[in-house]
């Protein structure tokens, strides 16, 4: 019978486990999602901040070697692993972000350069001709791809 008052199961021992549970009870396992979203430099001292800062130089450095930021074998102090692990995702997010915001730049100089030639030419057409629907949907097609590649020029998202 399942306890509605646990909601999850470990990827490790597919036991069930509470939500606020950093790790499993049963196997030791530690649960990244809870993890990440509590344990950030700043909320961290001690050994615990020597094991962060040495998870987020060890991804850096990975990065560097390989352009990978996946967590592969690693041996922090003992006791300190959760700050190690935290730190690797932490720089891993940061890596990943950057990534993102400059393909959301790429992207929006993309939609810059295929909305401007299309409201320039729908203008052309409109002042020079009678406009009908087909002018319309030139011009609102350019500005359109206009507007959204300096939104995503300006912030960096290309999931606009």
């Amino acid at each position: 019978m399942i306890d509605p008052s646990v909601e999850d199961v470990c990827v490790d021992c597919r036991r069930q486990i509470t939500p606020k549970d950093w790790t499993c009870p049963h196997c030791g396992a530690i649960l990244d999602r809870f993890l990440f979203s509590t344990v950030t430099s700043k909320s961290v001292s001690g050994a615990d901040k020597d094991a962060f800062s040495a998870g987020v130089q060890a991804c850096m450095t990975k990065w560097k070697e390989d352009r990978k930021t996946e967590l592969g074998d690693y041996r922090p102090v003992s006791g300190h692993e959760t700050a190690y692990r935290a730190g690797w995702r932490d720089a891993a997010a940061k890596i990943t972000g950057k990534k993102e915001r400059a393909r959301g730049r790429r992207r929006g100089l993309e939609l810059i350069g295929i909305g401007g030639p299309l409201l320039a030419a729908g203008t052309v057409v409109f002042v020079s001709t009678h406009p009908h629907i087909l002018v319309w949907y030139l011009l609102a097609a350019g500005a359109i791809a206009l507007v959204l590649g300096i939104v995503m020029l300006i912030s960096g998202v290309s999931d606009v």
